[in-house]
């Protein structure tokens, strides 16, 4: 299925992938979706007084590039179906409410950061040790191309063939650098009840 807002929710991984790269409709699309995002954090109850919504301002934007960036590399971009139409953008779904598209997206975020997590965990090892860093994408009856299946990628079309684990966990070294902001927005979310509330 595809969508035409941003304001429809990803459910899979991949739709989580193809809704960041949906959002980048101009040069300060990931600034706003950040800086929006920041904002709620510090509107939490007691959050005003801890950096929490400056941290996520600040690295957020690069982490959501990184994304695109891995998508880019990963897909063979003359065939690969992406789950958000080009009607589906930032300046008409979220331009003037962006805390909706903010909170869609954080609904998301757990689904995308550790679904690439997992990926280069499993991309980081070999076979023998419960992973894929020695297969391809190529072989389609390898472990690796059924993972990347069951996280909605046609493989064998949308999906660089040629690509190694090994290949795939060097484009997810972007992970490492983002997982303490991450942590720190989870134990807020999951601290606050406020923020579930709409």
């Amino acid at each position: 299925m595809v969508y035409n807002s941003l304001l429809v929710a990803p459910k899979t991984f991949k739709e989580t992938l193809d809704w960041v790269t949906a959002a980048n409709d101009s040069i300060f699309s990931y600034q706003d979706l950040s800086h929006t995002i920041g904002d709620i954090f510090n509107a939490l109850p007691g959050m005003s007084v801890t950096n929490l919504g400056d941290e996520v301002a600040d690295n957020l934007p690069a982490f959501l590039f990184s994304v695109e960036k891995f998508l880019d590399n990963i897909r063979n971009d003359a065939v690969y179906r992406t789950d958000y139409s080009k009607s589906a953008n930032w300046l008409k779904d979220c331009d003037e409410e962006p805390e909706k598209c903010g909170k869609t997206f954080l609904d998301a975020l757990p689904t995308l950061f550790e679904g690439l997590e997992e990926l280069k965990a499993r991309c980081s090892v070999t076979k023998e040790n419960g992973g894929f860093s020695d297969e391809t994408l190529g072989e389609l009856d390898s472990d690796f191309a059924h993972a990347m299946r069951g996280l909605g990628f046609d493989v064998s079309r949308e999906m660089d063939v040629f690509m190694t684990g090994a290949d795939m966990a060097t484009e997810l070294d972007f992970v490492d650098s983002f997982r303490p902001t991450y942590h720190s927005m989870v134990a807020v979310m999951d601290s606050h009840p406020a923020f579930y509330e709409n």
